[in-house]
């Protein structure tokens, strides 16, 4: 079993130093706008195409080192990546690697204990 990492060339890969210590959620956007008429007819106009994301949640005894987290910092903080502004390579634990973009959360990770981070990283798959 590989461990989890986070890559793009010119960028040093971001591996996390445990394996799927969290529970990996890919909930799905359906991005439809739904309204109500005054003859309480619902109407539904669909968007987009559904969006597909990775929820990394590190709760409780899956909270994200230290080590990690400062590792996950240089890797969001890359020219190349910049957080939102260009995607790269998530490799699971099972070596399925699915191009994505950082999409939220790494700001609300919060420090528990020492050395310790928890909250949800949230990827949207390309």
């Amino acid at each position: 079993m590989a461990l989890p990492s986070f890559s793009k060339s010119g960028v040093t890969t971001m591996t996390f130093s445990r394996g799927d210590a969290w529970p990996r959620r890919t909930p799905g956007d359906e991005r439809q706008l739904v309204g109500v008429s005054e003859g309480k007819q619902v109407r539904v106009a669909t968007l987009s195409v559904p969006e597909e994301f990775i929820v990394l949640d590190f709760a409780g005894q899956t909270a994200l080192p230290s080590a990690d987290y400062a590792n996950l910092s240089v890797f969001l903080r890359n020219a190349l990546i910049n957080f939102r502004a260009t995607s790269f390579t998530f490799t699971d634990t099972d070596a399925s690697a699915r191009t994505v973009r950082y999409w939220g959360g790494f700001y609300e990770l919060t420090q528990t204990s020492s050395g310790r981070y928890q909250g949800v990283l949230t990827l949207r798959v390309e």
